[in-house]
């Protein structure tokens, strides 16, 4: 213990039938100096000594045998350079954690028995939430798993955005921290609730808010919203080390502040095809320094392609009554636009509703493969079996930014 009126270190024997406290004097090592306070101090599992950062990020060890005090150096990196380090504990490995009370933060300092130079890297945010004092801490007994702070992110467009929720030193995106062990970026785990099972896929679907995708060879999200996104959309993750310790879950949250104005609020879209006739309907509620829209199309929901535009038909792009569009396309004139692979799986589509003109698509299709073989070798994958007509409207602003309707599927009549 440490006595900070005093100055001085407490021993108390706890293997004595009747412990007593007893104030030991320490000594600066010859021509050091300690600068700030001592505030908390831990022991180190491998050489018996007694560690602990100052107020001022000094790093000292303490020897309780010859009672001497020795400055190892100044702690770098994102641990406060002033103010209160109230907690300090070490897991099995001799890594350091120090909790700097101002903002509630623990951080992580490599083995602070080795090496010549030490940095912190912030390890958890997770008791900045409650008063910001982390007082103390102790040593635990085998590992310090991984720990996942909260991350968020405010639109001001509606734009897929790109989330890196482990390693992300951006504002408001809160760097995952490592503990015993490093972390493992392909590890992450998505839930839909924060105490609830995970959803066992790399993507959740929230209703009329958008689609969190998971790479999960990066540990990378994507959050693609809905046309009419507000307010917020809230998800959990963990993430483990590479000895598969697991972390806590936090929250991923992506919003859009009040007062924001959104490009274009979509209403109603619907795609139909009828006898090779592909319509496409859409209702905007509002738009706002919208210029134009793009219809584009996909045989697998993954490559969209465009096919067509219409202006906006807002007066100088802005509108704040509800407006109706129609784009209309003769797939059997326009081949050459749609692309190889487009084309056949659209044909297919088609056949699958109407197979007594299943002859006059085969050899439409022959026609299509012979035509594009010879002037486009990329595009050839053919995709095959029950088909499906994806349909989306891209929305661009007059100053080049865009937003994606949702995603629907084409009705065959």
């Amino acid at each position: 213990m440490y006595n900070n009126t005093a100055q001085r270190f407490v021993s108390i024997d706890l293997a004595s039938g009747t412990p007593v406290a007893t104030l030991v004097t320490y000594t600066v090592a010859a021509g050091q100096t300690l600068n700030g306070t001592i505030d908390d101090f831990v022991f180190h599992p491998s050489d018996g000594n007694i560690y602990g950062v100052t107020s001022t990020r000094q790093l000292f060890t303490f020897n309780i045998t010859t009672n001497v005090l020795t400055v190892k150096g100044s702690v770098s990196g994102a641990l406060a350079a002033t103010g209160t380090k109230g907690t300090a504990f070490m897991d099995a490995a001799g890594n350091m954690y120090v909790g700097q009370n101002s903002n509630g933060t623990l951080y992580r300092i490599g083995n602070p028995a080795t090496g010549s130079s030490w940095t912190s890297t912030s390890f958890s945010t997770a008791l900045a939430s409650l008063d910001g004092q982390p007082f103390d801490g102790a040593r635990c007994a085998s590992v310090v798993p991984p720990a996942a702070n909260n991350d968020e992110r405010e639109l001001t467009e509606l734009t897929p955005v790109t989330l890196d929720i482990v390693n992300s030193n951006t504002p408001g995106m809160g760097k995952d921290g490592q503990g015993t062990y490093p972390l493992d970026n392909t590890s992450v785990v998505l839930y839909p609730t924060e105490t609830g099972a995970a959803v066992g896929s790399n993507s959740i679907e929230l209703t009329g808010k958008g689609t969190f995708t998971l790479n999960p060879s990066t540990g990378i999200l994507t959050f693609s919203p809905v046309s009419g996104f507000s307010g917020e959309a809230i998800i959990w993750y963990t993430v483990e080390d590479t000895n598969n310790n697991i972390s806590n879950r936090a929250s991923v949250k992506v919003f859009v502040a009040d007062g924001t104005v959104l490009p274009v609020r979509f209403d109603a879209l619907s795609a139909t095809l009828t006898q090779g006739q592909l319509r496409v309907d859409w209702t905007t509620i509002s738009e706002n320094e919208n210029s134009y829209f793009d219809i584009e199309v996909s045989a697998d929901g993954n490559d969209f392609k465009s096919i067509g535009t219409l202006k906006s038909q807002a007066l100088n792009g802005n509108s704040d009554i509800a407006l109706g569009y129609q784009f209309t396309l003769d797939t059997n004139q326009n081949a050459l636009l749609l692309g190889t692979s487009f084309a056949i799986a659209l044909i297919a589509f088609a056949a699958g509703k109407n197979r007594r003109k299943a002859w006059v698509l085969s050899a439409l299709t022959i026609m299509i493969v012979i035509g594009f073989v010879s002037c486009s070798k990329r595009d050839t994958t053919i995709a095959t079996g029950d088909q499906s007509l994806l349909v989306r409207i891209k929305q661009v602003d007059k100053d080049g930014k865009y937003a994606y309707s949702k995603i629907i599927r084409a009705v065959v009549k």
